[in-house]
């Protein structure tokens, strides 16, 4: 990554769609902020905006807002929580033949990056971007350590499906981070919205029940909010 720096005078950091609070915290502000440390320009793009509760989050914790519409002219690609160009809408076509980098927890599809941190086995993006920032010797400020606190918890199930090196890592960010854990993790509690709850309800009327042996399995349709749908 830093020989790929070196030659770069602008860096573009790209999230998925409205990007969840591990996307925004690993790859909206941590990223950016690493590249800047290493003396060099860095813009983050999050297509459609970030999500409702990256939003809800940073407004608890008095943390400002960053992202831009577009990253204009570019030399380097950093794809952050992006395992297919599916992902990325009309911002797929300014990556042309530029180099990419890519920082995941997921195997990535049809992306051939020049440079790839992929680790399957991490939590989240938060936390390969945490050791990396621990492997080259730099800290993050105090805000960027709130966020990826936010983004490990909020994909690791809030640790139930942690690993040795999660709580490593989680305890050197709350050093960093200076706030009061409980602070951190009741920012990240968010009332349902009224779409929320209606495309439950939706779910829940649509849904079909079918047994395949021991199993029940149960299927239904939403347009929106899948995943809520899923824990319901």
């Amino acid at each position: 990554m830093r020989e790929l720096l070196r030659s770069t005078q602008r860096a573009c950091i790209i999230t998925h769609r409205h990007a969840d609070l591990d996307a925004y915290a690993c790859g909206g502000v941590a990223t950016r902020e690493l590249i800047n440390r290493l003396g060099h320009d860095a813009f983050l793009v999050v297509p459609e905006g970030p999500s409702y509760s990256v939003k809800s989050f940073i407004s608890k914790l008095g943390i400002n807002y960053q992202g831009l519409d577009s990253c204009g002219e570019l030399s380097l690609v950093f794809l952050v929580d992006v395992s297919t160009y599916a992902q990325l809408n009309e911002f797929r076509n300014i990556i042309g033949n530029r180099p990419v980098v890519v920082i995941d927890h997921h195997e990535v599809h049809n992306i051939a990056p020049t440079v790839a941190f992929i680790d399957p086995d991490a939590t989240s993006c938060s936390e390969i971007i945490a050791q990396i920032f621990r492997e080259l010797g730099i800290e993050p400020s105090s805000e960027v350590a709130t966020l990826l606190i936010g983004g490990i918890l909020s994909d690791s199930g809030r640790l139930s499906r942690a690993r040795p090196e999660t709580f490593e890592v989680l305890a050197w960010l709350l050093r960093l981070a200076g706030r009061d854990y409980r602070d951190i993790v009741n920012a990240m509690i968010e009332e349902m919205t009224f779409p929320e709850k209606m495309a439950r309800i939706k779910g829940l009327l649509r849904m079909r029940a079918y047994r395949f042996s021991d199993y029940i399995v149960c299927l239904s349709n939403v347009n929106a909010y899948e995943s809520s749908l899923a824990d319901a």
